[in-house]
């Protein structure tokens, strides 16, 4: 319900945990629990609230919402999760018909932001050491470049077309067009670069190569060069200011 896809890595005190769903929500954010202790487990901190393990973290996978499109493109020999489970579930269906609307209320989230921003605008949120900052895909969607200084690094928001909304329609491949989003750093052998878009491709100024929306140069002087990747997520504005009440907004 926060827009929110992360991925963590189970192992915890040399024991690989296994998760599931409690069925409750805080901040209208998934609230998982552990099978081994049954602690709780906010999805969005990755951190345990209740149990056991409170106060423990899970380590963070890079990862990234893309098309299939450029997930096949780039990862020919990649893995692809089967539907045929053993369980009748309606895969590629959204049970919430028209939630990715700025315009209507979260659900389950009566609190307030200390951000002029739309409860529900979309965000990319990153986290640089421990400055966290916020990219308005208002913004981000028009630019779809947005180089940026945080913290003192130099880094790059891409943001391109051709991915649905998961929230949007009912049968999700008639959905709107939200994109799909990556953060890097700039610097390549010591040297800042900037990057533009046009004409659906990523550019870097100084020598006019291109890159892809994983960061990777697909051709000019940087061929094969990849950016090393910045930790990023795409969120519903209120749960990201909700758990990151003094973040950074780009833009304000």
């Amino acid at each position: 319900m926060c827009y929110s896809a992360i991925v963590f890595d189970r192992r915890v005190k040399n024991t690989t945990l296994f998760f599931g769903v409690s069925g409750l929500l805080r901040n209208s954010d998934l609230v998982m629990y552990d099978f081994l202790t049954e602690s709780f487990w906010q999805q969005f901190t990755r951190k345990a609230i209740v149990g056991d393990f409170t106060g423990t973290e899970l380590k963070v996978l890079y990862s990234q919402v893309i098309s299939f499109e450029d997930f096949w493109k780039n990862y020919p020999d990649g893995l692809i999760l089967s539907t045929d489970t053993g369980y009748k579930r309606k895969y590629g269906m959204n049970p919430y018909f028209d939630y990715d609307n700025p315009e209507k209320k979260p659900f389950m989230f009566n609190g307030k932001i200390n951000k002029n921003i739309p409860l529900k605008e979309k965000v990319i949120g990153i986290q640089i050491d421990n400055i966290t900052k916020a990219y308005p895909y208002s913004i981000s969607k028009k630019e779809k470049v947005i180089n940026d200084t945080v913290n003192g690094n130099h880094i790059v928001v891409f943001h391109k077309s051709g991915t649905y909304s998961i929230l949007d329609q009912i049968i999700i491949t008639q959905s709107k067009d939200a994109g799909s989003t990556s953060v890097f750093s700039s610097e390549v052998n010591g040297n800042i670069l900037h990057f533009y878009y046009r004409g659906g491709k990523f550019f870097n100024e100084e020598t006019g190569s291109t890159w892809n929306i994983l960061g990777r140069a697909t051709s000019g002087k940087y061929l094969g060069t990849q950016l090393t990747k910045i930790n990023s997520g795409d969120y519903f504005a209120f749960a990201w200011f909700a758990f990151n009440k003094n973040s950074l907004l780009y833009g304000e």
